[in-house]
C-alpha cells in the first residue's frame, strides 16, 4: 500500500509559466449587493451578465455564511469564476493576528479554499495606511501579521494554484497617532509631510594649516631714551606658523512625520497583487469635491498610482463606486433624497468616465464596483457611506452605464494566468510529503490517516521513507488541529 501511494507523490508536477501583459482592455466585476451567491445570480440572468470574478466580505460574525457560501460556489458558479474574498480580523490588532490570535478563523477560511479547489484573490487586513481599524497604524505589527497569515496558508497547502494575496491600500495616507478607531483624528500624510529634513554639523577631524604671522620685537633704548622717556620702538618680524582647525560636515537626516502604504508593505514573497480603494460620494452624506478617477490616483500630492506602480505587481481597485447625488448647495438629506430619486443621468456620466479611465490606464487591470446601498435608499443618514449601488434588484435601479463598463471588459485569462502550479509552500516540510497528506486526507480523512501513517512508520525500516512519513504526519496534525 505504502509503495502505491508513493508512486502517486513522484510523479512529475507541471509547472505553468506565470505570464502577465497588458492590453486596452480590463476585467470588471461587483461586490454582491447583499454578499450572497444568489444576488450574483440573479444580476447575471436578468442582464445577461458573466462576471469573470465576484466578490465577497466577511468578518467574524459571518462564520456560518462563510462557510455555506465557500461550499457552494463551485456548484453554482462552475470552475472558471475566481472570487475575492476579505476576511476581515474585525476589531482585532495587528500585533494579536501576529500573536495567532485569529488563527481558527483563518484555518478555517484555508480549508474551505482547497477542500472546494477555489482560485480567491485574499484580501485581509486592508486599507492599513488610514485610521479607522485598530490593526492600522504600526508597519511593523503590520508586516509581521501578514507574514505569519500567509505562511499559515502555506502549511496548510495552499499556494498559488488557488490563493494570491493582495495588499489593498486606501487611495491616500491617512494614519493617526492616536489608537485607531472610526473616531480618531488623522494625519494627512502626504509625500510632501512624510519626512523633515534637520541638518547636524559632523566633527570630522582636526585640519592644519599655514599661516604667516607678524611679530612686534621691541628696539633695545639707550640709557638716554630711558631718561627722556621716550617710546619705545619695534621692530615686524614675520614668522611661519602650523594652526589647528576643526573640520565639519553638514549632514541632512530625514526624520519620520508618519506613514505611508509603503511603509507597511512585508515583501514581494508576501504580496501578490496591490490593490487600490477609492470613492465618489460628493453630497450623498456630507459635503464633498466630486473628483474624476484620474484626478483622485494621479493626485500630484499623493501620486498613488506612480507609487504603486514602483512595486512591479499586478495593480487592480477593489472598491470603488460613486453616488448619483449633485447639487449645487450645501448638504441636506432632503436634497440628497430627491437627486438621488431623479438624476440618474449624472450617476451614468461618472460611470462612463470610470470606464474611460479604465481604458487608458492598462496598467490598472481590473476593478470591482462596490455595489452596495448602505443608506437603505437614502431613507437612513450613514457617516461615511452612501449609495453605491448601479445593480439593485431590490428597489428596480439599474444604470444603462454599467453595460458599457461590462462590455468593455476583456477576459479572465491573463488574471487566471496569475494562478499556477507554482510550489510556493513552507520549504520545511517535502513537496512530496504535501502530495501524499492530500492523497491520504482525500481517502481516509485526518484522524484515521494520522493513525495509518504512525502504524507505517513503527514498521518501516527505512530512514528515508519514515523522513517522509515524519514530514506527511507533521502535515496531518496541523490538519486535525485546524478541525478541533
Amino acid at each position: 500500500m505504502v509503495k502505491k501511494i508513493f508512486s502517486y507523490i513522484i510523479s512529475p508536477i507541471l509547472l505553468i509559466t506565470t505570464s502577465f501583459s497588458f492590453t486596452s482592455a480590463y476585467l470588471f466585476w461587483i461586490k454582491s449587493f447583499d454578499n450572497t451567491i444568489d444576488n450574483i445570480q440573479k444580476i447575471e440572468s436578468k442582464h445577461k451578465f458573466n462576471f469573470p470574478i465576484v466578490a465577497f466580505i466577511f468578518d467574524p460574525r459571518d462564520e456560518w455564511q462563510m462557510l455555506d457560501i465557500l461550499n457552494n460556489l463551485s456548484d453554482k458558479f462552475g470552475a472558471n469564476k475566481i472570487y475575492h474574498i476579505t476576511l476581515s480580523p474585525n476589531n482585532y490588532s495587528a500585533k494579536q493576528v501576529a500573536d495567532w490570535k485569529f488563527d481558527n478563523q483563518y484555518t478555517i477560511f484555508f480549508q474551505l479554499i482547497k477542500r472546494n479547489n477555489l482560485k480567491v484573490i485574499f484580501r485581509t487586513m486592508h486599507e492599513m495606511n488610514g485610521w479607522w481599524y485598530p490593526r492600522w497604524s504600526n508597519p511593523d505589527t503590520f508586516k509581521e501579521a501578514r507574514i505569519h497569515v500567509r505562511n499559515l496558508s502555506r502549511k496548510l497547502w495552499l499556494d498559488q494554484n488557488n490563493i494570491l494575496f493582495d495588499m489593498s491600500v486606501n487611495h491616500r495616507d491617512m494614519p493617526t497617532k492616536s489608537t485607531p478607531s472610526q473616531t480618531a483624528s488623522l494625519i494627512t500624510c502626504d509625500q510632501k509631510s512624510k519626512f523633515t529634513e534637520i541638518k547636524h554639523q559632523i566633527f570630522v577631524s582636526t585640519g592644519r594649516k599655514t599661516e604667516i604671522i607678524e611679530k612686534k620685537v621691541p628696539i633695545a633704548q639707550s640709557q638716554l631714551d630711558k631718561l627722556l622717556n621716550r617710546p619705545i620702538k619695534y621692530n615686524i618680524i614675520k614668522d611661519t606658523v602650523q594652526i589647528e582647525y576643526p573640520i565639519y560636515k553638514v549632514e541632512t537626516e530625514k526624520q519620520q512625520n508618519c506613514y505611508t502604504f509603503e511603509d507597511y508593505y512585508p515583501g514581494n514573497k508576501y504580496v501578490d497583487i496591490l490593490w487600490v480603494t477609492f470613492y465618489n460620494r460628493w453630497k450623498a452624506s456630507y459635503n464633498r469635491h466630486r473628483l474624476l478617477p484620474e484626478q483622485i490616483l494621479n493626485d500630484k500630492d499623493w501620486d498613488t498610482l506612480k507609487r504603486l506602480k514602483s512595486f512591479k505587481k499586478p495593480i487592480f481597485i477593489d472598491e470603488v463606486a460613486t453616488t448619483a447625488v449633485r447639487y449645487p448647495w450645501a448638504y441636506n438629506q432632503e436634497l440628497s433624497r430627491q437627486s438621488y430619486r431623479n438624476d440618474y443621468d449624472l450617476k451614468n456620466q461618472r460611470l462612463v468616465s470610470l470606464k474611460d479611465f479604465m481604458l487608458k490606464t492598462p496598467e490598472i487591470l481590473g476593478m470591482i464596483y462596490f455595489n452596495i446601498d448602505y443608506t437603505y435608499w437614502l431613507t437612513h443618514w450613514m457617516i461615511w457611506e452612501a449609495d453605491r449601488a448601479i445593480i439593485n434588484l431590490n428597489s428596480n435601479k439599474f444604470y444603462s452605464a454599467t453595460c458599457d463598463l461590462y462590455n468593455h471588459q476583456s477576459n479572465n485569462k491573463k488574471l487566471l494566468n496569475l494562478f499556477n502550479s507554482k510550489k510556493d509552500l513552507d520549504p520545511s516540510v517535502d513537496q512530496n510529503a504535501r502530495l501524499l497528506a492530500d492523497l491520504l486526507i482525500e481517502k481516509f480523512g485526518v484522524e484515521e490517516s494520522i493513525k495509518r501513517i504512525e502504524i507505517i512508520s513503527l514498521k518501516s525500516k527505512s530512514v528515508a521513507l519514515n523522513n517522509l512519513l515524519g514530514d506527511v504526519l507533521h502535515l496531518l496534525k496541523i490538519a486535525w488541529k485546524g478541525q478541533k
